[in-house]
């Protein structure tokens, strides 16, 4: 059985973030995602499908819009410095898909902006944060099959 269009661009999109070696551990919508990580398994990424929207381009044609977030686990030995890191981190996510078409899936991965960083435990030495960034993939499927 073919793979769908859609299945075909998250799954680019992960590769493009399982690529960048310093978020570590990426994976794609993992058990773990009520879950924080333990700080040995940081850092540490998820990117998550997530729902879509599709709009009439023409007769033949869909325009459909998939969201996909994407977040970031990392621990370090201050607030200070782990916030920093996660901010990198997402500086890296987004030059991996700045400019992406994911191998001509899609016109466009689009940056819509990030949650606040967010300490997981301030009590703690070394100290723990997240952040999640929003994106979505923005391609054409014909609207009799999802394949084409």
């Amino acid at each position: 059985m073919p793979t769908t269009l859609r299945e075909q661009s998250l799954a680019a999109f992960y590769s493009a973030i399982n690529a960048i070696s310093a978020l570590g551990t990426v994976e794609r919508n993992p058990d773990w995602s009520v879950e924080t990580p333990t700080q040995s398994e940081m850092p540490a990424c998820a990117v998550y499908d997530g729902p879509e929207r599709a709009s009439d381009q023409n007769v033949r044609d869909l325009f459909i819009v998939t969201s996909v977030s994407v977040e970031i686990w990392t621990v370090q030995e201050t607030v200070t410095a782990a916030l920093q890191d996660l901010n990198d981190k997402l500086g890296l996510v987004r030059l991996a898909l700045g400019s992406s078409t994911l191998g001509g899936l899609a016109q466009r991965v689009r940056y819509l902006g990030c949650d606040q960083p967010a300490p997981i435990d301030l009590s703690e030495s070394p100290c723990q944060a997240s952040l999640e960034a929003q994106f979505e993939i923005e391609r054409f499927e014909q609207h009799s099959t999802p394949y084409a």
